[in-house]
């Protein structure tokens, strides 16, 4: 039985069995899981814990959207086209099932968007990347996050447009989330005063965010690609960095 029809039935037998609520130190158990695999890249540990509490326990709609975030992110590692598929279908069918309580979730409507840009489908992602930011521009100021839109204009080879979504996003939030995307891009570019410019910013907004207690909880800034952020943020500070088209926004 695939991986499909496995969670389908997970999920036709918790609708007639309500689940009880993912106990807290699960929640926090499954939260660093999550920060571990987006900073390595590494999926499939990450994805079995969730699948594994999911069958237990009823998730709220943000464990709903970092497991979707965690099927879409692993659909773009694989080469198994069944099992990118999967993912896609997987991830579709959870960032819908967040729209259907909120209509307006920003990163759920940012999701379907990447999702169709992964199936080609470009003119229909826009609509989605459109309708992300809209939601984003009308959420509460606790709730708001950067959503990286520009990272895919960039993977498109539209650098204007990309860097036309990072401001956007950037003058929006003036969050770290949002300078760290325009720093990578900038830096990925090679652009030197304005990779300059953002890595100081990045730089300040960040020791700002590692107060917060999440990310002292665990321990996010010793995770590998916070790490390799600060590299960067050094050797630009030095006037040694080497652009890369491999560091992309996240």
């Amino acid at each position: 039985m695939g991986l499909l029809c496995v969670l389908n039935n997970i999920m036709k037998e918790k609708s007639k069995n309500p689940l009880p609520p993912l106990p807290q130190k699960k929640a926090e158990d499954l939260l660093r899981v999550f920060g571990e695999a987006i900073g390595s890249e590494k999926y499939s540990k990450a994805l079995q814990q969730h699948q594994k509490a999911k069958k237990k326990y009823t998730f709220s709609i943000a464990q709903n959207s970092r497991l979707a975030t965690l099927y879409d992110h692993a659909a773009t590692k694989t080469h198994h086209s069944k099992l990118k598929g999967e993912y896609l279908q997987l991830a579709d069918e959870l960032y819908r099932e967040i729209l259907e309580e909120n209509p307006f979730d920003a990163s759920a409507l940012r999701g379907i968007g990447k999702i169709n840009e992964m199936l080609g489908d470009k003119k229909l992602a826009d609509i989605f990347f459109n309708k992300a930011f809209a939601a984003l521009k009308k959420a509460p100021q606790s709730s708001r996050g950067a959503l990286g839109i520009g990272g895919f204009f960039d993977d498109r080879g539209d650098s204007r447009s990309a860097e036309k979504w990072f401001l956007r996003e950037f003058d929006l939030l003036q969050d770290f989330g949002s300078a760290m995307n325009l720093f990578l891009f900038y830096y990925s570019k090679g652009i030197n005063k304005e990779t300059k410019r953002t890595a100081q910013l990045t730089e300040r907004l960040m020791k700002e965010e590692f107060k917060k207690p999440q990310y002292r909880l665990f321990d996010m800034k010793h995770n590998d690609f916070f790490i390799s952020l600060r590299q960067k943020i050094k050797a630009v500070k030095k006037g040694s960095f080497v652009s890369s088209p491999s560091c992309k926004s996240r």
